[in-house]
This record gives C-alpha cells, structure tokens and sequence, in this order.
C-alpha cells in the first residue's frame, strides 16, 4: 500500500494519502479501483464510486482480509447509496472478492 501511494503523481496527493486512515488508504487504494469496475458492470452509467464518507464510522478494517463500509456510486439517473465487503489478499495486496448491496437512490 505504501508503495502505491508513493506512486501518486502529486506531492500534495501524497501527503493526504499519507494522514488517512489504514481503513481509508484500503478503501482509496485497494478497493475503490475494483469497485468501480464491479458497479460498472452491474449498473448501467456509473462513472464515479466513493467508499466511505468524512465519518470514520463508515469504513471498518476488520483485518488484514477484509475492509466493510459503506458509500456511494453515480448513473446517469443521481448518486446510490450501497454496502459493501472488500475482501483481500495481505501476502499480495490484491482485492480477491467485492460484493455490494444497492441501498436507494438519492434525490
């Protein structure tokens, strides 16, 4: 993982990266690449995935295996809110299982 954010291209990036939570830099680093490519397949039109929000509470690392939140994705049609488990690989880094559970939809 650090690895990864020291590959960010800003310094600035970098230095925010770095006063993340363990939770938040698996969500953003690990998680977040794959969730976007699983909700992409799943729903028509989303572009963009946020895993977890300002409140800490809504990201947990339950261990070196697996990360469970909450947050959100957008379509075309506004912005759902959904759960999630990330599971994980720690000898390798890698995210072996994303699963989510569409919540609603927001105004």
């Amino acid at each position: 993982m650090n690895r990864k954010i020291a590959g960010l291209k800003s310094p600035g990036d970098r230095r925010v990266a770095e006063d993340w939570s363990n939770a938040k830099k698996v969500a953003e680093v690990l998680c977040r690449p794959v969730a976007l490519s699983v909700l992409k397949k799943q729903t028509t039109g989303v572009d963009r995935v946020f895993l977890g929000t300002a409140d800490p509470h809504t990201l947990n690392l339950e261990s070196n295996r697996r990360l469970t939140g909450s947050g959100q994705f957008r379509t075309p049609k506004g912005w759902r809110d959904f759960t999630f488990t990330c599971e994980l690989d720690p000898d390798t880094g890698k995210v072996t299982s994303f699963q989510n559970v569409t919540l609603s939809t927001k105004p």
